[in-house]
């Protein structure tokens, strides 16, 4: 996978060595943790992965529960001396999943740029087993799995975009990022209407997707900075990981030597189908 960087994007946390607090400090952690472990929160997070992660499985395999079972932590990554971002960690059982999350409070040393996230963000969402898992320094809340259920339905179409402005900002950065693949794939798939379709954003996450019908390619934006703060992107732009959805779709990535370039036709499928049919058309006239 091709990366574009300028800001340290989110996934370069997960470098950090994560640790958790011990359950002697949770009483300390109680207005900390109220952030992330509020009703609605927790409801956003799952609604994140129901789009993004899970599969037909992970909701039948659950039919017969009475509640949703989240497992809660601080964590304390090994920091810079100035950085006074915030960590944490939400395991959820019942799908095998835990979601890393990061509310960002630092200075950028080279520019003197302030990033503060107006919240928690996910950073990372991986699949591991809960069999015989230690919670001991966890704390434990639920919601009625029959709540979470109609909120799934009633709210799995639901849309959120950018403003206009910052809108317009995503436009630009994509249409640079474009340019400098014209050397790459063939001249056709730059015509002077230049179509992307832009998946819905939650909330809770600082990253979005978009696909570029004409070049058959997939963009992903994960950033550090806050998506929604247009302040801070009135100075920066916007940089892209990008995929080849027609050249490198396997069916599994154990095809690949688990390479990062490709993606799963599982990943595909989501990426198109809230880009295309959930998401936003977004047409580039060339100057």
């Amino acid at each position: 996978m091709r990366s574009f960087l300028l800001i340290f994007i989110s996934c370069l946390v997960l470098s950090y060595s994560l640790s958790a607090e011990s359950s002697d400090d949770k009483a300390s952690q109680k207005g900390y943790m109220s952030d992330y472990t509020s009703e609605i929160y927790l409801y956003n997070v799952v609604r994140y992965l129901y789009r993004w992660y899970l599969d037909e499985i992970d909701i039948e395999k659950n039919t017969s529960a009475k509640d949703i079972e989240f497992f809660i932590r601080k964590l304390n990554p090994e920091l810079d001396k100035d950085d006074r971002s915030l960590y944490a960690e939400i395991i959820i059982p019942m799908f095998n999943i835990s979601v890393k999350l990061k509310k960002s409070d630092y200075i950028i040393e080279e520019t003197g740029q302030e990033i503060k996230s107006n919240g928690f963000k996910i950073i990372n969402v991986s699949r591991i087993s809960t069999e015989n898992f230690d919670f001991t320094d966890y704390s434990r809340t639920t919601i009625e799995i029959e709540k979470m259920r109609e909120y799934l339905f009633k709210t799995r179409n639901h849309e959120e975009y950018p403003s206009e402005d910052l809108l317009d900002k995503i436009r630009k950065s994509f249409k640079n990022q474009i340019v400098k693949l014209q050397k790459e794939y063939p001249n056709e798939s730059f015509n002077k209407n230049t179509v992307l379709f832009l998946a819905p954003m939650s909330p809770i996450g600082n990253d979005f997707w978009a696909y570029w019908e004409n070049g058959k390619l997939a963009f992903h934006c994960n950033a550090d900075i806050d998506i929604s703060n247009e302040k801070i992107w009135d100075n920066e732009n916007f940089y892209f990981d990008y995929y080849d959805v027609y050249k490198n779709t396997v069916v599994s990535l154990s095809e690949t030597a688990l390479s990062n370039e490709f993606l799963t036709r599982d990943q595909v499928g989501r990426i198109l189908f809230n880009c295309m049919v959930l998401g936003k058309r977004v047409t580039m006239q060339e100057e």
